[in-house]
């Protein structure tokens, strides 16, 4: 047994030959009419408006915080986020100066609670929520969404991890105003460095498109453009460096999109592949551990297995010894870091911070990879 690895072959051999032969003939390598091809196929892939290609998953939420920020359309400068998330899932509100305020989880999916979660609409009546489908697991959306539409609440999905992930057959990143995704490398597809806003709202698209690329408007489409223009009285050569938002550079590079195109042809394939190594998983785990547990309308789309247990320290030491990686269940609980200054006491997230871990899931696995994880997890643990 050679071990399981948390990421195998995301980007293959043939592809990165493809990509060198591509780079031979001198194409024009920053962003460019590839981009544009993969942000299309991508959001007709998913289902959604349009889509905005950027240089990774945490710049991704970083767009979609600023576009809801200079939207002009929230009530308040409030966002409710998820204990169970990532850092840069919180940390770009923070950092554009929204009032960010934490929901616990709940035990199933490990998704924010909708119980918890109309307390805190009431208790702190916020403008926006994102949530997170966390290692691939829809959240209880649903509820989630008729919440929001009950109290006026503005809806944002980080789906870094749960590329084709669904719920009613609707694909995870498709239920709110905007979504993000990672393409990183060790995510089910990968153009090495990467991520993808994808909209359900025109306005917030527009305006994604300036602060992407330094704030300037000379990505709008034409019309869009000359309406800016005759606006503030500015002639055509003076629009090409006009700066409508104080936006940032995260725009990726057509060698990203190059490898996104490529890999987006298969990740229908990948996304079968890693849900069945996930059942695969829960078959032969279930009852002997505490795993998320996913409704019969939800798809998992896995990024790894998420597993609670009292006796983590012994389970981790027993797959490092046989060669099986793992890693604490991603952030933990937010609150539980040094960044958040807030406090407070999320009991089902510090459960998962103290006690979660995940194993591997990959479309390179097989069942037999699975049964041997299993078997050690269920040594390590009697």
């Amino acid at each position: 047994m050679n071990g399981i690895k948390l990421v195998e072959d995301t980007i293959t051999i043939d592809e990165l030959h493809r990509l060198a032969d591509w780079i031979k003939k001198d194409p024009r390598l920053t962003k460019g009419e590839l981009t544009k091809d993969f942000e299309k196929q991508w959001s007709g892939w998913l289902g959604s408006q349009e889509s905005t290609f950027v240089n990774s998953g945490s710049s991704a939420n970083l767009l979609m915080a600023a576009a809801l920020k200079y939207g002009k359309k929230l009530k308040n400068n409030t966002i409710i986020a998820p204990t169970v998330s990532w850092g840069t899932t919180v940390a770009p509100f923070m950092q554009l100066g929204f009032n960010v305020e934490l929901c616990d989880c709940e035990l199933d999916t490990f998704g924010i609670d909708p119980i918890e979660l109309e307390k805190a609409f009431i208790k702190h009546d916020p403008a926006a929520l994102i949530v997170v489908h966390v290692l691939g697991i829809p959240c209880k959306i649903d509820e989630i969404v008729e919440l929001c539409k009950k109290y006026d609440v503005v809806l944002l999905e980080d789906c870094c991890e749960a590329h084709g992930a669904e719920f009613d057959k609707s694909k995870v990143g498709t239920f709110g105003e905007m979504s993000s995704f990672s393409y990183y490398y060790g995510h089910h597809m990968s153009t090495v460095e990467g991520g993808m806003v994808s909209f359900n709202s025109s306005e917030y698209y527009e305006i994604s498109l300036m602060l992407r690329s330094h704030g300037w408007i000379r990505d709008l489409d034409p019309a869009k453009q000359q309406e800016i223009i005759s606006k503030h009285k500015i002639s055509d050569f003076d629009a090409m460096y006009f700066f409508l938002y104080p936006g940032f550079n995260i725009r990726s590079t057509e060698i990203n999109a190059f490898l996104g195109l490529s890999q987006l042809e298969k990740l229908d394939q990948k996304v079968d592949a890693r849900n069945k190594i996930w059942h695969e998983y829960d078959k032969m785990l279930h009852g002997i551990i505490q795993n998320q547990k996913p409704h019969n309308n939800m798809l998992v789309s896995p990024l790894a297995f998420g597993l609670i247990s009292d006796n983590r320290n012994k389970i981790v030491k027993a797959l490092q010894e046989n060669n099986i990686e793992c890693r604490p269940l991603i952030c933990g609980s937010i609150h539980m870091h040094p960044f958040w200054k807030k406090g407070g006491t999320f009991k089902n997230a510090e459960l998962i911070h103290k006690q979660g871990l995940y194993i591997p899931v990959h479309h390179n696995m097989s069942v037999t990879d699975v049964k041997f994880a299993s078997k050690v997890i269920q040594k390590a643990i009697q």
